[in-house]
């Protein structure tokens, strides 16, 4: 139990592959960013407009480097996404990354694409702010027992939408307002791996605007502090740290 709270970092050379598997995604993010993002964005916004309202700013994705640095895939993760609209729309956009080398080692990288402009305005106005006393108290423990639901529960939501006539919809999108993506690195309750951490800690070196690494860590703290339940493992410190042992191997 006391490992899973305080921070232990792994033995050497644990740490190297760490900063090994980081500078690959950093190369590939680098990359997605420069050659394709703003084919990215078109595509998550054309999926919204079908779908009639944001459903997700990020989708997971896996990318297989060849040896020389040449992609031998790159495809959305998950069998919940084949054959959707994301697949449809963004798949493009791979294909245009899958034809330039990439300074990356051979290997598998799990990542994250995501709409840039629309996950920045959803990470801003996210910040909670209490209403006055003492209505916080209350509103706290609520949304310390809060848990989202799994992907891909959302793909349901039109459906339901549909059987509460228009009124009513238009009233629940009003007030409706998704976690921020990927909801689970928000949660105090939810561990954050090692290679989770890695990913999070490039996401913020190449969309250094999202600042990443410290909504995480302030979302994580201060959902701790107004969780009446059991400390959760302290996730929002080990984030800081690899940030920190990243940093020191780079620098």
């Amino acid at each position: 139990m006391a490992d899973n709270i305080a921070f232990r970092p792994p033995p050497e050379p644990a740490h190297v592959s760490i900063i090994r598997h980081y500078e690959d995604l950093v190369a590939i993010l680098k990359l997605i960013r420069e050659k394709a993002q703003p084919v990215i964005d078109q595509g998550f916004d054309r999926v919204s407009s079908q779908i009639g309202f944001v459903v997700a700013t990020t989708v997971p994705v896996t990318a297989e480097v060849a040896e020389g640095g040449q992609f031998k895939e790159l495809v959305l993760r998950g069998t919940h996404l084949q054959g959707t609209l994301f697949e449809k729309e963004l798949l493009p956009a791979l294909k245009q990354v899958m034809t330039t080398k990439v300074t990356a080692r051979q290997g598998k990288y799990d990542f994250y694409l995501i709409w840039f402009d629309a996950l920045k305005l959803k990470l801003s106005s996210g910040a909670f702010r209490p209403p006055p006393e003492p209505a916080h108290y209350r509103l706290a423990a609520e949304l310390a027992r809060f848990r989202p639901p799994p992907e891909p529960a959302h793909f349901r939501f039109p459906e339901a939408l549909g059987q509460l006539g228009q009124e009513a919809a238009t009233s629940f999108l009003g007030r409706f307002r998704p976690p921020p993506e990927p909801a689970h690195w928000f949660d105090p309750g939810v561990f954050i791996t090692e290679a989770e951490q890695a990913v999070i800690v490039a996401l913020d070196e190449v969309y250094p605007e999202l600042h990443l690494v410290e909504r995480i860590s302030a979302s994580r703290l201060e959902q701790v502090a107004l969780n009446p339940q059991p400390l959760p493992p302290r996730a929002a410190e080990m984030l800081e740290e690899i940030a920190k042992v990243i940093q020191k191997y780079r620098g």
